[in-house]
């Protein structure tokens, strides 16, 4: 399910953003597709699913990353390969973000038993941090809030993530109280 659209621009930041936002768009819509299944269970698949496609993809973008030195901020590359790299690893991270996010105790249940995972994801989150470019506004924020759901950073005093059943039942009770 994770694509790259990023791989198609060209190095003018501004072509870099709009075809970024477009893509967030579109995952952000069949995220809220998914979330509105009835059925548990095929939320859940769905869910595995595009979250082990997310890692697979992250550990081989990665992998040219670190391979080829390439740092956020460097002149955006000629190389295809690369490009197609830092793409992968711009959309999924902040896919995953809104998965997490929007379903977060599923998410919970997969990506907590996958100490791998957080290494990947704690990686990725701060190439994109460092992507200045690319990372700002609603997508900066993204990444904070993901950080703090899956718990890289510690999280604010005032943070809730309404779509937690964890977050809304603790929730309950203190106004019950």
């Amino acid at each position: 399910m994770p694509l790259t659209y990023l791989y198609y621009c060209r190095t003018n930041g501004l072509a870099d953003r709009k075809l970024f936002a477009l893509r967030r768009r579109q995952q952000t819509d069949a995220l809220i597709a998914i979330s509105k299944f009835k059925a548990y269970t095929k939320q859940y698949k769905m869910a595995e699913a595009m979250i082990q496609k997310i890692f697979e993809v992250l550990f081989e973008s990665k992998a040219v990353i670190i391979d080829t030195g390439y740092i956020p901020e460097m002149a955006f590359p000629k190389d295809e390969k690369i490009r197609d790299a830092i793409s992968k690893i711009y959309e999924n991270t902040a896919f995953f973000g809104e998965i997490a996010l929007r379903l977060p105790d599923i998410t919970h249940k997969i990506y907590d038993r996958k100490t791998e995972w957080r290494y990947a994801i704690h990686w990725s989150v701060g190439f994109c941090n460092d992507s200045v470019s690319i990372f700002h506004g609603p997508h900066k924020k993204l990444l904070n809030l993901m950080s703090q759901e899956l718990k890289l950073i510690p999280r604010d005093a005032n943070y809730v993530n309404p779509y937690s059943k964890k977050e809304n039942d603790r929730e309950k009770m203190v106004i019950s109280s």
